[in-house]
């Protein structure tokens, strides 16, 4: 169950440590011209000395200093099925979003924490649309390498990169005439060109739904031994809490 957007983004601009906040959405409830349910988020936010921008320029123009950063009415993608108004164009990419929130955050001498998502990938799969699925992937990945880049000129980073779950059975098969398609929205998708290769592959999906596939957590820098072998998700956040030398209250 996935939390209340426009709750979780008031909760964190109220807990004035997070220093960076920059999102898509800007739900009626967070925007200027309406004060909603739960008030307006941007005057709180202000009054809590974040700085307010809402868009690319803005957002390139910012300086150091608590940032908050909301860039359209909804998510910056339409997520349905493949040709029917399916879009990925976000005006303000995850890369750009990731690269200023490390700016920002790394002035810090203390440290600090940054997460990052990609929800294209999530509610692509759940309309089964793999060309779009694979597109926001890229995006993730240019932003992974944003962090890796980070980490290598910041030895005492550590870079974890996981999902909170898998969506679709979202499976890469060879081209295969003969293969079973599925049928509706569950139709194999392609075929898509394998790159610097001649050669394609098709994704087959089982499901419009989340799965109990398991996830594959990767990490990198200091501490990422700890993130090896297979354990319950819940153990990430025990083994960050452990990479960050805290104790958790029992």
């Amino acid at each position: 169950m996935k939390p209340d957007k426009t709750k979780l983004k008031h909760a964190i601009v109220a807990a004035t440590a997070a220093a960076v906040l920059v999102s898509g959405a800007i739900t009626t409830q967070i925007s200027e011209k309406s004060k909603g349910t739960q008030g307006n988020l941007v005057n709180k936010a202000k009054q809590l000395g974040y700085s307010y921008v809402s868009s690319k320029e803005e957002l390139q123009k910012a300086k150091n200093g608590k940032l908050l950063g909301l860039f359209a009415n909804e998510e910056m993608f339409q997520q349905r099925p493949e040709g029917e108004g399916d879009i990925y164009d976000p005006v303000v990419s995850l890369p750009e979003m990731t690269k200023k929130a490390l700016d920002t955050l790394s002035t810090n001498k203390k440290g600090f924490f940054l997460m990052v998502e990609e929800e294209g990938t999530d509610e692509f799969a759940h309309e089964n649309n793999a060309k779009m699925t694979i597109k926001s992937g890229q995006e993730l990945d240019k932003a992974v390498k944003i962090a890796k880049d980070f980490a290598k000129k910041n030895p005492d980073t550590l870079v974890l990169v996981l999902a909170d779950h898998e969506t679709g059975g979202f499976s890469i098969e060879p081209v295969d005439d003969k293969d079973e398609s599925g049928d509706g929205i569950s139709q194999e998708d392609g075929p898509f060109a394998i790159a610097k290769s001649k050669l394609n592959f098709v994704v087959d999906w089982t499901t419009s739904g989340h799965t109990a596939v398991d996830i594959p957590v990767t990490a990198t820098g200091k501490n990422a031994e700890l993130f090896t072998g297979i354990y319950e998700n819940t153990e990430v956040f025990s083994k960050l809490m452990q990479a960050l030398g805290l104790k958790t209250k029992k």
